[in-house]
């Protein structure tokens, strides 16, 4: 499918600003979110030039990780469906906690 990993993760950046939270502000702070882990099931073909929607839920925070389930449709057949986690990063590329901008947002 062309384009899946950049609708995914263009789904995954655009809930966060929905949220509250600011980009900038998470680069000036230093923190970054890494993914840890990827589940995606192709249940249809797209082709390219096809128009797609891309559907982004937080399905669960835990101290330092964000989990996200996503669809990705074109009208209303399902595409590929999607779970992500993203761990949230501080110095040195270590886990640290969520901070509390963040969690409040959410």
């Amino acid at each position: 499918m062309p384009g899946i990993w950049s609708s995914l993760k263009t789904g995954e950046q655009n809930s966060l600003p929905q949220g509250g939270i600011d980009a900038a502000r998470l680069t000036n702070e230093g923190i970054l979110f890494v993914v840890a882990h990827v589940e995606v099931d192709y249940r249809k073909p797209a082709f390219y030039l096809d128009e797609v929607i891309v559907s982004t839920e937080i399905e669960q925070l835990t101290a330092s990780s964000l989990h996200f389930r996503q669809k990705i449709q074109r009208d209303s057949a399902v595409l590929v469906e999607a779970k992500i986690v993203t761990v949230c990063v501080g110095e040195g590329m270590k886990p640290r906690r969520l901070p509390p901008f963040i969690r409040e947002a959410l």
